[in-house]
């Protein structure tokens, strides 16, 4: 293990599963956290783009984290980087997305419109109704490209699980016929280009900590960072040989960090 991260100054914490579970933190974490950022920077990374990153600075302090502003990156704010970036800031865009995204991403500066988008963005939704699925699939029959924040097809609740964003896509692709142009969050490339370019790391010198292997782990393998796997939440070590991509390190826990 520290042959591996002893060059690491960039520390990517998933969630839930990573350094809490619902609202119990992960025994251990905030000392690791601490630790880490004694030797770098620490960025607590989510898919999850139906709350902001002020949201989950919020939540984060309640835990006990102690975040400051630019530790946190969610896939929403990948995707406004990604729409900026590649659009403009003059593009009109028209999102799927609850209040609290639709407001950061007015503040980030984004051109928000209900009519004649020039490009629409598909983000987790957790008030969604089938009117907004027809209105985004309306545009996308028109030529409107579209946007997605991340992949994930489902995400847990207690008792079991609910749609996220990858089925919404699988609805508006299976209605329309039409692929996202992007999709921003982990494991892709747009997500990697904030943290590189926000941070001045390159990828030898930045590890991705995280329970899920299809996200998080092949986010690392995808983009050239160490890939740590915990195992407090998604994956167990019996459900490794199932995959064609490994981790390069795996912990018990993000306690284990050594530094």
């Amino acid at each position: 293990m520290n042959e591996l991260l002893k060059k690491t100054k960039c520390f990517l914490l998933d969630l839930d599963g990573t350094i809490y579970d619902d609202d119990d933190v992960i025994d251990g974490a905030i000392d690791a956290v601490n630790r880490m950022r004694k030797r770098g920077k620490v960025v607590f990374l989510t898919n999850n783009s139906s709350l902001s990153a002020e949201d989950y600075l919020a939540r984060l302090t309640r835990l006990g984290f102690a975040p400051i502003p630019d530790e946190v990156v969610t896939a929403g704010t990948a995707t406004i980087e990604y729409v900026r970036a590649r659009y403009g800031d003059s593009a009109r865009v028209f999102a799927l997305c609850t209040d609290s995204f639709r407001k950061e991403a007015i503040k980030s500066g984004l051109n928000l419109v209900d009519s004649d988008p020039d490009v629409a963005i598909v983000c987790y939704d957790t008030d969604v109704t089938f009117k907004k699925f027809e209105k985004t699939c309306d545009f996308v029959f028109a030529g409107v490209p579209y946007v997605a924040s991340h992949p994930d097809v489902a995400c847990p609740k207690e008792g079991g699980m609910k749609p996220d964003v990858g089925s919404f896509v699988a609805l508006i692709e299976t209605a329309t016929g039409v692929k996202p142009a992007a999709i921003c969050g982990k494991p892709f490339s747009p997500m990697a280009e904030v943290i590189t370019s926000r941070y001045g790391v390159s990828p030898a010198e930045t590890a991705m900590f995280g329970d899920r292997m299809e996200t998080d782990i092949r986010f690392g393998a995808n983009n050239g960072f160490t890939s740590v796997l915990v195992l407090t939440g998604a994956t167990t070590r019996d459900a490794l040989s199932s995959y064609d991509f490994a981790p390069d390190v795996i912990l018990d826990s993000v306690a284990e960090w050594d530094d």
